[in-house]
């Protein structure tokens, strides 16, 4: 990080004062837009896969992805 970018976003965090609080984040991001820097986002993706004779397969994305004491077979 950069250390002006730390500082405002320390000074943000502690501002107690909403319309202060928003001069201090949209300062930010003028920074981030003036300097062109990037964000990464990022966004898990879960997968599963499962045959058409299991049964009780949900998932999540939060811990446990699946639940697999609900897993079953399908009989037949």
């Amino acid at each position: 990080g950069a250390a002006e970018i730390d500082a405002l976003n320390e000074k943000g965090r502690t501002e107690s004062d909403p319309q202060t609080r928003q001069l201090v984040y949209r300062e930010i991001e003028e920074l981030l837009r003036k300097n062109a820097w990037i964000l990464p986002l990022f966004h898990e993706q879960v997968y599963r896969f499962a045959g058409s004779d299991v049964e009780g397969l949900n998932v999540s994305y939060w811990s446990p992805t699946v639940a697999y004491e609900n897993l079953r077979l399908r009989r037949g």
